[in-house]
């Protein structure tokens, strides 16, 4: 049966007007699709993908074709984004047998999706804006048909993806300025004064990156206040940032300047060595300092010995060694510290000493047993080490 033929039986079937409709552009839609993919030759388009990957040199491959009910139905096979790019300006995307998720580098990082876009008569398959967005509006008519690979000017496409880039960076610029993205808002305004020729982008551009170097002159004031303060290192991340965040711009080469100032500083660059390892200390200490204030002093003892050994050149570890030094002083203190001290290490001994029995050795454990004994024998573990002693002797 053909296709025409069971198209008027739906309609003509007891169905509702909407529902057979809804039939009838489905099963032409899906009988469209496997046509169209079923002229597209695979082997020659590998083929030439292959030669790709061996010279670094950018592939064209379109082809486009009519199918019934659909005036023009356009698909585009594009270069592989990790081995070329269109005048080394535009990332290309590759269209696999299915369409779905592309990825795209350089000015179109972030655009890769390649999607089905149907403005009328014309449906093309191509790197687009995520739909989510709905910005894309587009209209590219300059379609040649052909059934074979080529035959279509690579310079079309390279003039669409100049718009596209433009659309998407006019509209992701001002989105990421007023949601303070400034690194994507700095990036797109850039590539929008790069690519675009209209007055009314430009102007757009250059005030938008006008209101960045305002941002970046705020923060750098900031940043040259926190280093009046004597906080280098909360300073110096302050001006990594502004670099981070205003790439291209004049702030970033004002950061920079001081950095490599703050770096340059013997004096200075130890402060912010000490202020580094001071934040992996700072938790340790504030730990021990807990331990200590809970009247867990041989928790407290350990942690700032630890503390003093590991990070003794910054303030944690200079504030740890005073603490140490106090609870040393103290007769009580040390004299309770080390009873905790044994009360651990004889149960570590007994505990050694069962393992040891659990796995037939006997004679070992009776060692660590004895052990317990003598060197811990006011101990609550000694008093169980003895009865084991006793125990496993009479085997």
């Amino acid at each position: 049966m053909s296709l025409n033929l069971i198209k008027k039986w739906l309609w003509k079937a007891p169905l509702s007007k909407s529902m057979a409709l809804f039939l009838i552009i489905t099963l032409t839609s899906t009988v469209a699709w496997a046509a169209e993919k079923k002229q597209v030759n695979w082997t020659i388009y590998e083929k030439a993908r292959q030669e790709a990957l061996k010279t670094g040199k950018p592939i064209f491959i379109f082809f486009h074709f009519r199918c019934e009910d659909f005036d023009r139905v356009f698909y585009g096979t594009f270069c592989d984004p990790a081995f070329v790019a269109i005048s080394r300006e535009f990332a290309c995307v590759d269209v696999p047998v299915t369409w779905a998720k592309g990825g795209a580098k350089g000015d179109l990082a972030g655009m890769g999706w390649l999607a089905r876009y149907n403005p009328g008569h014309l449906t093309f398959y191509g790197v687009f804006l995520d739909p989510a967005e709905r910005i894309f509006d587009y209209k590219y008519k300059d379609c040649e048909d052909s059934n074979q690979f080529g035959g279509w000017d690579p310079n079309h496409y390279v003039r669409l993806l100049r718009n596209i880039l433009i659309r998407y960076s006019r509209w992701l610029g001002q989105k990421a300025l007023k949601e303070q993205k400034f690194t994507i808002a700095s990036h797109r305004f850039q590539v929008l004064l790069k690519y675009s020729g209209e007055k009314k982008d430009r102007e757009l551009a250059k005030a938008g990156i006008a209101q960045l170097e305002k941002i970046g002159a705020e923060r750098l004031k900031k940043a040259q206040e926190i280093i009046e303060a004597k906080k280098y290192l909360e300073a110096y991340e302050a001006l990594a940032l502004i670099k981070e965040n205003f790439a291209g711009l004049k702030a970033t080469a004002e950061a920079e300047k001081q950095m490599v100032q703050l770096d340059g500083d013997p004096v200075i660059k130890r402060e912010m060595d000490r202020a580094r390892l001071d934040r992996k200390a700072r938790p340790h200490y504030e730990r021990a300092v807990k331990y200590e204030e809970q009247a867990r002093y041989y928790l407290a003892y350990m942690t700032y010995k630890s503390i003093v050994e590991s990070f003794a050149d910054c303030p944690s570890g200079d504030e740890a060694a005073a603490r140490l030094k106090k609870i040393e002083s103290d007769p009580a203190l040390m004299k309770t510290i080390k009873a905790e001290e044994q009360k651990l290490e004889a149960k570590k001994t007994f505990e050694m000493a069962e393992n040891l029995e659990k796995n037939g050795l006997i004679d070992k454990a009776l060692i660590y047993y004895q052990k317990v004994v003598d060197e811990f024998p006011d101990s609550y573990y000694a008093k169980k080490a003895r009865e084991k002693v006793e125990e496993l002797s009479s085997y």
